[in-house]
This record gives C-alpha cells, sequence and structure tokens, in this order.
C-alpha cells in the first residue's frame, strides 16, 4: 500500500510515518511538502493509495488544497488532518467526500489511523451546524467569489458580471447565494470566511 504524505513541518511528516508504519510495517510512504509538488507527482504517474494532506500547506489552506487536488485524485482517498479544530472547516471538510479529518492533538490518532488505512472513513464528533444550507459551493459560485475578491476586479457586481459574461441579475442572485452559503451579510465578511476556508487565496 502506497501512502503519501503531504505536509510541510518535517517534524509533523516524521511522526505521521513513524505512527503509520507501527500500524502497518508493510507500508510503502513517499512525502511533499507542498500543493505544487503534490499535483507534479500525481500528475507524473504518481498514485498512492492514500493521501494524507495537511490542511495548513505553505500555498494551500483549507478546502482551497481538496479542490485542487480532487481534481486529478479520488477525494475518498484523501485523510485530512490539522492542528486547529475550525468548526466549519470539519463540516465542509466531511460533506466534501475525504476519507478522514484527525486533528495532529487528538489521543484518539492511533485509531484513526488505523480505521483509515482499513478504509473506513474517522472523523471527530461532528458539530451541528446552525443552517441546513450546504457550505460547499457550485463551480459558477466559486468563480465569482474569486472574480470578487481579485485586486483587478473593482467591488461592484456589474463588473463581475462583465468579466464572467453574465447577466447583472444572474450575477447578483448567485452573489447573494453566496452569502447565504457563507453566513455573511457583505461581501467583506464573505470574503473573510472563504478566505478562513481556503476558498480563495488573495
Amino acid at each position: 500500500m502506497l501512502v503519501m504524505i503531504v505536509e510541510d513541518h518535517p517534524l509533523v511528516r516524521r511522526a505521521v510515518a513513524g505512527e503509520l508504519l507501527l500500524i502497518r510495517p508493510d507500508l510503502t510512504l513517499i512525502e511533499r511538502d507542498d500543493l505544487r509538488t503534490t499535483l507534479e507527482a500525481l500528475a507524473s504517474g504518481t498514485v498512492p493509495d492514500l493521501m494524507m494532506l495537511d490542511l495548513m500547506l505553505p500555498d494551500a489552506k483549507g478546502m482551497g488544497a481538496i479542490q485542487e487536488i480532487s481534481g486529478v485524485f479520488p477525494v475518498d482517498r484523501i485523510v485530512t488532518f490539522s492542528g486547529e479544530e475550525d468548526r466549519e472547516l470539519l463540516i465542509c471538510v466531511h460533506e466534501r467526500g475525504v476519507r478522514g479529518f484527525i486533528l495532529k492533538s487528538s489521543p484518539t490518532t492511533s485509531d484513526q489511523f488505523r480505521a483509515v488505512l482499513a478504509g473506513e472513513r474517522s472523523f471527530p464528533p461532528l458539530p451541528k451546524r446552525d443552517s441546513e444550507a450546504a457550505l460547499s459551493l457550485t463551480a459558477l459560485e466559486l468563480e465569482v467569489l474569486k472574480f470578487m475578491a481579485s485586486p483587478e476586479t473593482p467591488g461592484s457586481f456589474k463588473h463581475v458580471a462583465r468579466s464572467l459574461k453574465l447577466t447583472e441579475r444572474a450575477t447578483l442572485r448567485t452573489i447573494q447565494r453566496i452569502r447565504k452559503k457563507l453566513g455573511a451579510s457583505t461581501k467583506a465578511q464573505a470574503l473573510a470566511r472563504a478566505r478562513q476556508l481556503g476558498l480563495i487565496r488573495n
């Protein structure tokens, strides 16, 4: 079984590798320290059976890393881990379909590693969402969100509409859906929440 560990801190990589090998000494492990080299490895034909993905990489944070990697790699083979417990990120990651979410400080890390290696999904207790609306954004909503955040695009939704060749009415409805899903009442709040979740980088 080939496992790729994607983590930018060498000490954490070694700790994860040691934990995995204690459980399954027959594992073959490969390591990457950022999103770019991970995507390059996948593109070159190195396809692991399981990927242990840190959600705070230097060049991708939160859902951003999952969205990029899942375009070329099965999302149900991704196990995310993080040093921070973010309520909304945990929900979002679970709904995206990854195999697991492991807190680096959790006392049950070994049990979770065993579960994901056995093909099971493993998560901390999931918090209840305040709203029933799904947090995951559609491709169009993500595109509009990126244009909203771009320093090259003026703040008006009319400029976003022209840039994406959408009607102003359709753009306004899309922005309203984005705010609702992110629990934001203003553009600034929506962009701040999107950055926190790793949906946009700038």
